[in-house]
């Protein structure tokens, strides 16, 4: 008979829909009313078995493998499974009932409730405003998210001493005790307790906490999967399993299970309390502190789950005010430059790239993602927060590089547990033919370098890049995340004088207004360099501002310092909600007046403020109305516009800017035509990339 295999149907939306049990799991043939009177069952096809040919007792061991009370656990959904033991259904009805979606059951069982007055002594289910279901008296959150703390930002009073103070391990004790990793396909065990156990999680298995995904079979359900391989005592827990915290379906690394729910009740107070020391690795975009640092800080910036059923989007957006507390601690390991050569030629330029330790202090839905992409530098190969490079990220690593190294926190004993796991196989592969390029293109430099000094010819850079040779990953070995540190030149050292911070503040503090895409109210993105005698890091920080000062118009992001919330990926409804405001505020600038001949200057101006773009002669494609004061309408929105005096060109060019994208116009020849423009460049202000008008333009550039 069918039982285990209706499981598989629906899963998958139910994990994917964050455990509300949504989803095409069923088929056409399902429906309710039979439940109780012989109806049909759940999925289309299927058959029934009959409770006449089994006894009560051995009807789900023939049947589907399990005990009665096994079935409930893992095919009803956990607020139903009082209710259910309390109707006494027979086997038949149970077995209907648990092939259908959890939201499907809820519904059935209230009807049940409602029609049969001697149900009415039950408890009565109740839709919830989330779009779940559960009892009308509360029922226990397994899941601490929130802190305890009175003040939940409590540490913006010790920012000094977190930034100089926080327990971080030495890079050559990253991997201290670790077992070696011999693949990176499957868990693997490395740390066990009287009260723990802890195992390795690859990147593609999911960590899911509903009742669904909590007894899935599957090879890519983590809980599953880790209890199949290695015993524990938690395996039949019904509420958590011993699952203690979760990583994203992307990152591997360490997991912890408790073998007891004391245990787990033990573990999530700790983590509530922030007194679990998690520490990862991550590659990421870019030189972090660039040529003289800071090379640590500290990013405090609360950040918002997202959710988004209709349109599958799910992930964190930053907000002051809606967000939760979120703290990371970080500091560079290694910089190194990639050179654009062989395979990799399609890049066009070189690139940098920097090795980080990280430190989190709080849990939140991917948030050492978004907090490097919110400092500018993204990790490599993240397709959500890192659209700009993934691509080319693609070429070097084949998922985002991102590894739980260590977690360390007391035991129920009091004793330290400590659990290690050394950067898994295809990361340990990947990170060490970067370092290998960037290693001979290194030496080739400092090569290049002395020949100069010596008066010898002195080979191009594009010489240069062609001399170094790709190696292959068998020849690379798995030598470790320690090894693979030790082999690189060393971290990146602070001048001993600090530079002089310029007038602009571009050194020193750093602040800008921004209105958040989230709650559209105003807040200040900050960056301040801390000091303590010679040391120094930097404070990354997001807060509210007070109610007298929402009726502060935002400054515009400065692009050229390549970090704040305009660098983050915005989920599509806000991304529509953003869209209407533009429209009304294309609708106010319509009431603005042309531009006038002397905003436009003596060569635009000539021609007017109304032009047309990508007209053939035959076709117009949209248009463009330049406003007063430097707004502008077109067919896409409203905009931006001004104008960047071009060195050697007889006209200005003329920047417009409108859906987060910069535009350049050449003025064409006007001898050979009818006036017309030319885009030279473009610039896509969304993702990070700096304006030309922040630009030296002086030069051409």
């Amino acid at each position: 008979a069918g039982g285990g295999a209706a499981s598989s149907a629906g899963s998958s939306s139910g994990e994917d829909r964050g455990g509300k049990g949504y989803g095409k799991g069923y088929g056409k043939g399902s429906g309710y009313g039979g439940f109780r009177d012989g109806g049909s069952p759940g999925f289309a096809g299927s058959s029934s078995p009959e409770t006449e040919d089994a006894s009560p007792s051995t009807f789900f061991e023939e049947h589907c493998g399990c005990s009665r009370e096994d079935y409930i656990r893992k095919r009803i959904d956990f607020g139903c499974q009082e209710v259910v033991r309390a109707m006494r259904l027979n086997d038949n009805e149970l077995y209907r009932l648990g092939q259908n979606q959890f939201c499907e059951q809820v519904e059935h069982l209230q009807r049940v409730q409602r029609d049969d007055p001697n149900l009415a002594h039950l408890p009565m289910i109740t839709k919830s405003g989330g779009g779940g279901f559960h009892f009308r008296r509360e029922r226990r959150d397994w899941w601490e998210e929130d802190d305890n703390d009175e003040n939940p930002f409590w540490w913006r009073g010790e920012v000094e001493s977190l930034c100089f103070d926080l327990p971080m391990t030495a890079e050559e004790n990253l991997t201290l005790d670790a077992p070696p990793a011999g693949q990176w396909w499957d868990v693997q065990k490395i740390a066990e307790s009287d009260h723990y156990v802890a195992v390795v999680k690859p990147a593609g298995m999911f960590v899911v906490t509903d009742q669904r995904g909590l007894w899935e079979e599957s090879s890519t359900n983590f809980i599953h999967v880790a209890h199949r391989r290695y015993e524990m005592p938690s395996a039949g827990e019904p509420r958590q399993r011993g699952i203690c915290h979760r990583l994203d379906s992307h990152t591997s690394g360490i997991q912890i299970f408790g073998k007891t729910w004391d245990a787990f009740r033990h573990f999530t107070l700790q983590n509530s309390a922030h007194k679990m020391q998690k520490e990862y690795v991550a590659l990421v975009v870019g030189k972090v502190g660039g040529e003289t640092g800071p090379y640590s800080g500290l990013v405090d910036v609360p950040m918002k789950k997202w959710q988004d059923f209709n349109r599958r989007e799910f992930g964190s957006v930053v907000c002051a005010l809606e967000g939760v507390p979120a703290i990371t601690a970080y500091r560079v390991l290694r910089h190194f430059k990639v050179p654009a050569t062989g395979q990799l030629k399609f890049w066009g330029q070189d690139r940098w790239f920097s090795l980080m330790h990280l430190r989190i202090m709080t849990g939140r839905t991917h948030q050492i993602r978004v907090h490097m992409a919110y400092l500018g530098h993204p990790l490599v190969g993240d397709p959500k927060y890192n659209p700009r490079y993934f691509e080319e990220d693609a070429a070097i690593t084949p998922r985002i590089f991102l590894h739980c190294v260590r977690m360390e926190f007391e035991d129920m004993d009091h004793s330290m547990f400590v659990a290690n796991s050394d950067l898994l196989l295809d990361l340990q592969v990947a990170l060490g033919r970067l370092l290998s390029l960037a290693e001979q293109y290194r030496a080739l430099e400092a090569a290049a370098a002395n020949a100069a000094s010596e008066a010898a010819p002195v080979p191009a850079p594009a010489e240069v890049r062609g001399r170094v040779r790709d190696v292959s990953g068998a020849s690379l070995g798995a030598p470790g995340l320690v090894e693979l540190i030790r082999r690189c030149p060393g971290p990146p050292v602070e001048p001993a004088e600090e530079p002089p911070a310029p007038d602009d503040g571009a050194e020193g503090t750093r602040r800008f207004l921004v209105r958040c895409y989230n709650c559209r109210r105003v807040e200040e993105a900050s960056c301040v360099v801390v000091r303590r005698g010679q040391r120094r890091a930097l404070n990354w920080r997001l807060e509210k501002k007070e109610r007298q000062a929402q009726e502060e118009a935002p400054t515009a992001h400065p692009k050229s310092w390549g970090w704040g919330p305009g660098m983050l990926w915005v989920p599509a409804e806000l991304q529509q909600q953003m869209a209407g405001e533009r429209r009304e505020e294309m609708s106010a600038f319509e009431e603005l007046g042309d531009a006038s001949a002397e905003d436009l200057g003596e060569q635009w101006g000539r021609h007017g403020a109304d032009w047309a773009w990508a007209n053939d002669g035959l076709r117009q494609n949209g248009w463009v109305h330049l406003r007063a004061g430097g707004a502008l309408t077109s067919r896409w929105g409203s905009g931006r516009w001004c104008l960047l005096s071009a060195g050697a060109l007889d006209a200005p060019l003329l920047l417009v800017s409108f859906n987060d994208v910069e535009h350049a116009l050449r003025l064409d020849d006007a001898s050979r035509g009818p006036p017309g423009f030319s885009v030279v460049a473009k610039r896509r202000l969304g993702i990070g990339e700096g304006s030309l008008a922040d630009g030296p333009s002086a030069e051409g550039e």
